[in-house]
């Protein structure tokens, strides 16, 4: 596959709505840090190709799980 080619991402047992491929870019990652210069926690950002949502998926510790959030249907951003 072609760099900054992608194929359509769907939720899993969803049909494909996209077969093409996606021209995009690769997601953003900020590794969050305390005033003392420790690691607090690692966010990763992407755009939801179906509606431009801005997307944070982030890992609040080393053993922690990922949790997903939609920033933009909870605060509001603007389409990207």
């Amino acid at each position: 596959m072609p760099p900054g080619e992608y194929p359509g991402r769907e939720p899993a047992g969803a049909p494909i709505r996209n077969p093409g491929r996606l021209k995009c870019q690769a997601p953003s990652a900020l590794v969050h840090y305390d005033t003392a210069g420790g690691l607090t926690w690692t966010s990763v950002y992407t755009v939801n190709a179906a509606d431009n949502h801005l997307n944070e998926t982030y890992l609040s510790g080393i053993g922690a799980n990922w949790i997903s959030q939609d920033l933009s249907a909870k605060y509001g951003t603007p389409p990207v």
